[in-house]
This record gives structure tokens, C-alpha cells and sequence, in this order.
């Protein structure tokens, strides 16, 4: 048997609306989850924007180069370009048998809400990695690497950020709240507390996720949110005997 990934017209393999959407429709609930760091756009520029050289200390200035045909920042002083590159975001979409497992966060923002582990990839860090570390963090789950999924990839090149979600199964529910939870738990749908969750876009998300693991047909979904627009593309592992 062989697995092959394919690209999914939305009409062949997801008649659903909550899966595929295209450009002229309503965004992918995955978009829609991340649409809360669109909420400040400018500010986010204006924060996450280096603004010292890291080797001397002088400021940054923005000029153009022409052979790039864009914008760096320049450190003046050591007359060298200093890159700013995207930051990453992982997740974990962990289930025990029709359960997932959520945190409810202990920091800002949105303190006290519940979303499933998440966090910043460190330097040094696989993908895979730096997902089951923030599960364990998070929640106290050990996980191997080696089991993970590939489940979402979503860019937003408007605040320089990519998202990447996993999905992977354990056989046991132990998990314990570590220092960013104030609880940690698995829900089958019925359970999740749909009114506490840390966005409100992130209910077609898990709606979503639910959908596909209790017809244990996952896709992997690419999708990408612009200033102007949004677009998503989702493909299916299909096999061949």
C-alpha cells in the first residue's frame, strides 16, 4: 500500500462547507482561528520590528536594495543588513480516543480561555519538536515526535509569522496544568466549552478537526491571509494498493 498526497478539489473528497472554502467564500476555519493576530496589524509591525544592530547597539534605518527590490534594515555602522526573519508557531492537536486535549491559558492574552497547546518554535528546534514541547509545558503530555502529523500549514506574511499545526493520538488522558495552564483536560465535542474557547473564530476550527477525526479522514490544509485577501488549498492522503 502507498501513500500519495494529492491535491483535493473540494467537490471530489469534502462536500462540507466547514473543510474547503475557496477565495470567494468565507475564510477556512483554520484562517478564521488565526485571525486574532490580524486584529493589530500595525502594531504588531511596529513591535516585532528589530530596532538595534544586535552587534554594536546603533539603530536600524529602512533602505531600500535595490538588489533584493525591497526594504531591509541596515545597520549604518557596520554597513551590513540585519534580516528579520518569520516567526514560527506550532500546535498540537492531541486526541485520546474521541477526546481532545485543550489548555485553558494562564497568561495573556485572553487568560483563562482554552485553546489546544501551542507556542513559539525556539532555535534548534524541529517543528515536531517544538510542538511536543509545548505540549508537555503546556500540559504535561509526552509525546514522540516521530508520531505527529502534519495537519495545517497557514501563512501571514502581513505581521512575517507562519502557523503549524500537528495532530498525533495517545493511549492515555494523564495530563497535568503546567506554568502557562491554569487547567488542562481532553473534551469530546459535546464537552469542549464552546463559550470559553480563547477566540471566537477558533469554534469552525475545532468543528472542523472534530468533523475529520470522526471520519478519520484528515486533510492537510495550506492556506495563507493577506491584508487584501485569503486563499486555501487542501490536499488528501489517498492510498493505492
Amino acid at each position: 500500500m502507498t501513500f500519495i498526497l494529492c491535491n483535493a478539489p473540494p467537490a471530489m473528497y469534502n462536500p462540507s462547507p466547514l473543510i474547503c472554502n475557496n477565495q470567494r467564500s468565507s475564510p477556512p476555519a483554520e484562517i478564521q482561528w488565526l485571525r486574532y493576530s490580524v486584529l493589530a496589524l500595525d502594531e504588531c509591525r511596529c513591535i516585532d520590528l528589530m530596532k538595534y544592530c544586535p552587534e554594536c547597539g546603533t539603530r536600524l534605518e529602512e533602505r531600500w536594495i535595490p538588489t533584493d527590490a525591497r526594504e531591509r534594515l541596515l545597520c549604518v555602522a557596520c554597513d551590513v543588513i540585519r534580516y528579520e526573519n518569520p516567526r514560527i508557531l506550532v500546535a498540537l492537536m492531541l486526541t485520546c480516543g474521541d477526546r481532545l486535549l485543550l489548555c485553558r491559558r494562564a497568561h495573556q492574552p485572553s487568560r483563562g480561555t482554552w485553546t489546544p497547546p501551542s507556542g513559539f518554535m525556539e532555535r534548534g528546534e524541529t517543528l515536531e519538536r517544538a510542538a511536543v514541547r509545548e505540549t508537555f509545558e503546556e500540559a504535561g503530555v509526552q509525546v514522540d515526535p516521530e508520531r505527529l502529523a502534519l495537519y495545517t500549514v497557514s501563512s501571514l506574511p502581513t505581521i512575517s509569522e507562519v502557523y503549524v499545526v500537528f495532530r498525533a493520538v495517545v493511549e492515555s488522558d494523564s495530563c497535568r496544568p503546567g506554568s502557562e495552564s491554569l487547567e488542562v483536560g481532553y473534551f469530546n465535542e459535546q464537552e469542549v466549552p464552546w463559550s470559553e474557547l480563547a477566540y471566537a473564530e477558533m469554534t469552525n476550527f475545532l468543528r472542523q478537526f472534530f468533523h475529520e477525526h470522526r471520519e478519520q479522514k484528515f486533510g492537510i490544509h495550506m492556506s495563507r491571509i493577506e491584508e487584501h485577501g485569503r486563499s486555501h488549498r487542501e490536499y488528501r492522503l489517498v492510498t493505492r494498493s
